[in-house]
């Protein structure tokens, strides 16, 4: 309806005007707000205090189809699952038990590096999710709807997933070894590079999909469509760079100017002008501040290309009062302004913060966006009550499922969390002091600046783990596996380390004074500038090791010429 009232070549005028020459529609402003920023950006964003009923209903009165479908999608969203529910019934469970998620909405949920081992999936709606490097492993996908999902590096061995619907789905680098995928519909999907040792295609739907270095040793593709085009590569998707953008607000000049005097240079702006007030008009919203807010903070934004000293254009064009127009959601530029004068994200609760991010894109403010990711993913951590109660139900033998969960900062001082599979998660900045961790699974963990003071872990396996600049005084390490482990800069002093494995792992200047290091393997390691003052290495493997301004003084044992290559 909108489109029609207000196209160039409508043959009527579309609405009375008021005495300022708005147009008049007799319909409710505060439902149109969502609607004119749908009709910017794509997407249905309000607040949590405005009625998605409301928006509904504008949709349909100005007959936007696709803007009620997205409205539709969204109501069914709100009986779905999100990634916190998820991983709460995780980690109260075992990989061993098949917990039942059969045809439950799923749809656009990051459940990447999950453990999801032996879960029920059948007829569940997962199209759009996230499954990037989770483990699903003995799953049942069978009828299960996965249009357009990332299962990038994901882990399929022995999945059931018969006439599963796949199209268009990234699978590359995947490991689909003995997968069961009968009449599934794979049509365009993108296998490049995945391991599918004795897996089924029987029949399969393959037309377009991208097969390239896959390793199908006895793969069953009978009767299968394979009416592959092999010239197709995985395509990258590489966002626009907001330099690389046209912009349609910095590259506008006023007719009227360029018609006056087209042959007259751009003017130039003096260095006092820095301070100058600027006001603006953001959708029908008045904001003054100074160019030196807009341009200073984030210097390759598109408000501060705007109103650069050097701009070589007019930044848009004004109204009547002469503030500079932008046909954005003021309501939301008020959080983005905020972040301009003090760097953080500041935001009443009835905010929408998916709204400020859609601006913060439009903006090109990358520094903002990076926080307001930031913030999501705090509003899915764990507490350390919600960790307790996991643990008082279940026995310490039980491996527990906290694969991928992001726990930064969290405290889990003094628990006993043996036997936990903590692989992907994220536990950088964690007080993990005194915590019993033996016989965990810390493979590819972030751990960065976390303090493991006094910490078991014993027979740990924590291979390609971030512990940079990590502190784990006085710890128990005994037979903890650390191969190409990131400990550059932790603090190791006093701790146990009989029989690590500490190949090729990178410990520049990290301090590892008066530690055991009996039977220690660091082939390969990298001890650039490390201490290993009064340190036991007898029985050390330190082949190949990095040594260069390391400090070997007060040895408990002698290093004998056996241990080390001479260059």
């Amino acid at each position: 309806m909108l489109a029609r009232m207000f196209a160039q070549d409508a043959q009527m005028t579309p609405s009375e005007r008021d005495a300022q020459g708005a147009y008049l529609i007799d319909r409710n402003g505060h439902y149109f707000r969502p609607i004119l920023d749908y009709l910017r950006h794509g997407r249905v964003v309000y607040d949590k205090h405005v009625s998605l009923q409301g928006i509904l209903e504008e949709a349909k009165y100005y007959g936007l189809d696709a803007l009620i479908e997205q409205i539709h999608g969204i109501e069914k969203a709100d009986v779905m699952l999100t990634r916190l529910d998820f991983i709460r019934t995780l980690v109260t469970s075992s990989h061993t038990t098949e917990l039942r998620f059969q045809g439950v909405h799923l749809s656009g949920i990051n459940l990447s590096k999950l453990d999801l081992r032996n879960i029920n999936f059948k007829y569940a709606c997962l199209s759009h999710c996230d499954l990037s490097y989770a483990n699903l492993s003995w799953c049942v996908l069978e009828r299960a709807g996965l249009r357009h999902a990332n299962l990038e590096g994901a882990k399929l061995h022995s999945v059931s997933a018969a006439c599963a619907d796949l199209e268009s789905a990234s699978l590359m680098c995947s490991d689909m070894t003995r997968c069961s995928l009968e009449s599934a519909n794979m049509k365009g999907a993108t296998l490049e590079g995945s391991v599918m040792e004795g897996v089924s295609l029987r029949v399969a739907n393959l037309k377009n999909a991208n097969m390239r270095n896959c390793m199908l040793n006895d793969a069953d593709m009978a009767g299968a469509n394979l009416e592959v085009v092999t010239s197709i590569r995985p395509s990258t998707f590489q966002p626009l760079n907001h330099n690389q953008r046209t912009m349609e607000l910095t590259e506008t000049v006023s007719s009227s100017e360029m018609s006056s005097n087209p042959s007259s240079p751009p003017a130039t702006v003096t260095a006092p002008e820095s301070s100058k007030w600027i006001t603006l008009n953001v959708g029908g919203e008045i904001f003054t501040t100074t160019r030196l807010t807009l341009t200073n903070r984030e210097p390759n934004s598109m408000l501060a290309r705007m109103f650069a000293q050097d701009a070589q254009m007019t930044p848009s064009e004004r109204d009547a009062q002469g503030a500079y127009l932008i046909d954005r959601n003021g309501h939301y530029f008020r959080p983005i302004l905020d972040y301009l004068r003090h760097g953080r994200v500041v935001y009443d609760k009835h905010v929408s913060l998916q709204g400020i991010l859609e601006e913060a894109k439009y903006y090109g403010l990358d520094a903002l966006i990076e926080q307001i990711h930031g913030i999501e993913k705090a509003d899915v951590m764990l507490t350390r009550l919600d960790f307790i109660r996991t643990l008082v139900t279940s026995s310490h033998t039980t491996e527990l499922r906290f694969q991928g969960v992001h726990l930064s900062g969290i405290n889990l001082s003094k628990l006993d969390l043996r036997n936990i599979n903590f692989k992907y998660a994220c536990l950088s900045h964690c007080n993990l002091s005194y915590a019993n961790l033996s016989w965990c699974v810390l493979e590819r963990a972030d751990l960065r600046h976390a303090n493991l003071e006094g910490a078991k872990l014993h027979s740990v396996s924590a291979a390609c783990a971030d512990l940079e600049s990590a502190s784990l005084m006085c710890s128990d390490m005994t037979r903890c596996s650390l191969e190409s482990a990131n400990m550059k800069g932790a603090t190791l002093e006093g701790s146990v380390m009989e029989g690590v494995s500490l190949r090729v792992a990178n410990l520049k200047n990290a301090n590892m004074r008066n530690c055991m290091l009996n039977d220690a393997d660091m082939a390969g390691a990298n001890l650039e500038a490390c201490d290993l003052t009064g340190c036991n290495l007898k029985g050390a493997n330190l082949r190949g090791a990095n040594l260069k301004d390391a400090q070997l003084e007060l040895m408990v044992t002698p290093v004998h010429m056996a241990q080390i290559d001479i260059y």
